[in-house]
């Protein structure tokens, strides 16, 4: 016997003699809800029995066998939500096949079991939280889903909401409860999840002391200062100064002020989130906060150095104690710890030199004669130390000869002057060694060599037009002059 079969829709039909096969029953069910199914075209003229089933059975179950209909309650899972509903059904008698089936295919609609709110589930009191991100991760998008998200508890408040996100805005000290009902729109069904969101202890990172770092001691500097960490009603605050005998991070407790002297004493309160001090002391100390909320305590540690009275006089002046008004030469003192800046002055004119440690006395300028030379130290609270120390200076010009030995003086012969291309110095003896040094108007040397004959030539060629200072020294012995050079 020959036998047609035709796919239309969702319905497999087949034809036997002119009748056509059919299960039909609705496409889109839903989860845990019963819908009848009923097989269609049988042929009349046949004994037959029909049995159903589900494919694959774990999305259905038959809970009423009506012979050629069936009520199947279905059952989403996450693994597969399309099947079947299968008829088979059997003939008996002449003319008759054995058997013939038919089946319908179904969709279900439902959810996978709802996992947990991921999220943040502990949060640090009294921080300031702006959009913080909370969603289930563990179901399945669908257009037929709506999530309808829900806060309580605390100040905590949802900024705004899409589909499976939601975001939360909090403050304060308390703990919230967030939860998120999912609706389906075509079945009607809804599951529920929630989220207990505590306030467990306030984050050490945001208590930051702000402060100055450096105190002047009273009553010759600053008073009093100021210093602050954020404001919290989470927790409270107990401020409290270093002691001089031992740090209170080693012993884990407040040293009290009978424990030992103290740089810092602090002024009025000692509990609000700000406090003012008042240094007593001088050098290194630490200022102190206390922070304690209801899950315990913590402490927060600010450095601050307190300025000397008067700074350590500067150490004795380095420097040459005579010198020539054409020479430039180096005066200096050590650098000192927590002195901020140095001034020089040189008195008989009075001259100012603002470099940090030292200075080079542009002596060119001042006449012969004795100057005070004096540096001042200065901290960075202003208070100052100073020393003072004598110079001489000699017009070098008009002495010549700062050592005579009169047997070489008398036969030392250096000319021409002005010298235009050579210079020519002759000297009575060789011994001791001694060394030519022709110095510029800036100081600085502009032709040194050792002279090793009686009568030595010494090109000056290079030399621009000008006055030069000649230096011969030797072992105990210095002859300067004046030097000119000249293009002609």
């Amino acid at each position: 016997m020959t036998k047609f079969f035709i796919l239309l829709g969702g319905m497999l039909l087949f034809t036997l003699q002119g009748y056509c096969l059919v299960v039909t029953g609705p496409y889109y069910v839903c989860d845990d809800h019963t819908e009848l199914y009923t097989l269609e075209g049988y042929s009349l003229n046949c004994n037959s029995t029909v049995d159903w089933e589900v494919l694959p059975p774990e999305l259905g179950e038959i809970v009423e066998d009506l012979g050629y209909a069936v009520r199947v309650r279905f059952n989403y899972t996450s693994s597969a939500n399309t099947g079947s509903v299968k008829a088979t059904i059997s003939y008996s008698g002449e003319d008759c096949p054995n058997s013939e089936n038919a089946a319908t295919s179904f969709k279900i609609y439902g959810f996978d079991e709802i996992g947990s709110i991921n999220g943040p589930e502990i949060l640090y009191q009294g921080t300031q939280y702006n959009k913080i991100a909370y969603h289930i991760a563990d179901i399945a998008d669908d257009d037929e889903e709506v999530y309808n998200w829900y806060v309580s508890g605390g100040d905590a408040t949802i900024d705004h909401s899409n589909g499976r996100y939601t975001y939360i805005n909090t403050s304060d000290c308390n703990g919230f409860t967030i939860t998120c009902v999912v609706s389906h729109n075509e079945c009607g069904l809804q599951v529920e999840t929630a989220l207990q969101v505590v306030k467990n202890d306030v984050d050490p990172n945001i208590f930051q002391i702000a402060g100055w770092d450096m105190l002047c001691k009273y009553p010759l500097g600053t008073h009093t200062a100021n210093y602050n960490v954020i404001n919290s009603e989470c927790v409270t605050y107990n401020w409290f100064a270093q002691s001089h005998q031992q740090n209170p991070l080693e012993r884990g407790v407040e040293d009290p002020i009978s424990s030992g002297y103290k740089k810092l004493e602090i002024i009025g309160s000692s509990t609000g989130n700000n406090v003012s001090v008042r240094a007593t002391g001088e050098g290194d100390t630490k200022l102190f906060v206390r922070i304690t909320s209801s899950n315990g305590n913590f402490l927060k540690e600010y450095p601050i150095y307190i300025c000397e009275d008067v700074p350590e006089k500067p150490s004795e002046i380095s420097h040459p104690y005579t010198h020539c008004t054409y020479t430039n030469e180096d005066y200096s003192v050590l650098e000192q710890d927590n002195v901020g800046n140095y001034s020089w002055t040189i008195e008989q004119p009075a001259h100012i030199f603002p470099y940090t440690n030292s200075y080079i006395a542009d002596c060119w300028s001042f006449s012969a004669g004795n100057y005070l030379v004096t540096v001042k130290a200065i901290n960075a609270c202003g208070y100052s130390a100073t020393r003072t120390t004598n110079t001489i200076i000699e017009d070098c010009l008009k002495t010549g000869i700062n050592d005579p030995e009169e047997d070489i003086i008398d036969k030392l012969d250096i000319y021409p002057n002005p010298a235009v291309h050579y210079l020519n110095i002759d000297l009575p003896y060789l011994e001791p060694q001694i060394t030519l040094s022709i110095y510029n108007s800036l100081g600085k040397i502009v032709l040194q060599q050792p002279l090793n004959e009686h009568r030595n030539d010494i090109n000056v060629e290079h030399l621009v037009e000008g006055v030069y200072l000649l230096h011969l020294t030797g072992d105990n012995y210095l002859h300067k002059m004046k030097l000119i050079i000249s293009e002609y």
